[in-house]
């Protein structure tokens, strides 16, 4: 038979049935109640079907219920009188009644299923009750662990709720994932639309003054060719430009302004694709040829006009 199952009847049969393998408390949950009648078995203790019942998996467990019934401390009160304290199985007849009489049922069916387990806990109340045991006393002597030997020797009994609390389980995990993952996607809408309100707005105003600026630096560019530089590699790369890739380079500059304002990725294709839609100058071009151009012009001149590792760059970020 399965290890995990002589684990289980000791555990249940002991003084600390509701510790996990790790010793820590796992407590009882009297929420869910329904009618015995709700039970249903094969008649030899196995339960075949019954409502989900969460986190009380002494539910039907011989060893659990006579060790719970009869299991309390004991106390005396004020006129002498010798008391036994609650139990766990006292504190489910109180809040969920209908769940203790079906525990009781599926007890009464499996002790009545073996002989053995039958005779062995008649002994044990029989002679218990003969020696004057009561609480905790009643497991003391030989005659509870042969009651927890007949048990483990049956073989156990099965429980259609097992399966129903592991798939419960993984419905909650479920549940939790698709919350999780639903915060999180607000959690995304929530950063987007605040980048969204904090995006600066494209104005006329703006337009115009990123239009003037371009004109500004087209019209710098076709300057500075053949102004003496004192380069020992002779010509400057400017003064190999031509009036339209100075402002081929301009135009690429602006787009690259215009669309990280509109929060786009400034990419060759997005910027030739602007390029070609807005004026004559690209409409003959391809839209590959002409991306091919706009990645040589930020890759090898903007970025030296733009560079600052030598100081301030001859074109500094426009504000």
């Amino acid at each position: 038979m399965p290890h995990s199952y002589v684990d289980d009847v000791h555990r249940f049969a002991g003084p600390k049935p509701f510790h996990d393998k790790h010793g820590q408390r796992r407590n009882l949950s009297h929420d869910d109640d329904f009618t015995a009648d709700l039970v249903n078995t094969d008649g030899q203790g196995n339960v075949i079907s019954m409502p989900l019942l969460r986190r009380k998996p002494c539910f039907g467990r011989p060893e659990r219920f006579y060790r719970g019934m009869a299991g309390g401390k004991v106390w005396s009160n004020d006129a002498g009188e010798t008391c036994l304290a609650d139990t766990p199985c006292d504190t489910c007849f109180e809040h969920s009644p209908g769940v203790f009489e079906a525990c009781l049922k599926v007890v009464d069916e499996r002790v009545s299923s073996c002989a053995r387990v039958k005779n062995a806990i008649a002994e044990w109340i029989e002679n218990g009750d003969a020696r004057g045991y009561v609480g905790r006393r009643h497991f003391l002597g030989p005659l509870w662990p042969k009651v927890r030997a007949a048990i483990i020797d049956s073989g156990g009994w099965s429980n259609v709720n097992d399966e129903q609390v592991k798939l419960a389980g993984l419905c909650r995990a479920e549940e939790k994932r698709k919350k999780r993952n639903e915060s999180e996607r607000r959690k995304r809408a929530a950063k987007k639309a605040a980048r969204s309100m904090s995006q600066p707005v494209v104005t006329q105003g703006y337009l115009q003054a990123l239009e003037d600026e371009c004109e500004r630096r087209a019209t710098q560019l076709r300057s500075l060719r053949g102004l003496s530089t004192n380069s020992a590699t002779g010509t400057f790369w400017i003064d190999t430009l031509s009036d339209a890739v100075c402002d081929r380079i301009a135009h690429v500059w602006a787009e690259r302004e215009l669309l990280t304002r509109l929060g786009y990725a400034p990419t060759k294709t997005a910027i030739a694709r602007n390029l070609i839609a807005k004026g004559p100058a690209y409409a003959a071009w391809d839209e590959k040829s002409l991306a091919a151009r706009v990645g040589e012009d930020m890759s090898k001149r903007l970025a030296r006009l733009e560079d600052d590792r030598g100081g301030t760059p001859f074109w500094p970020a426009w504000v």
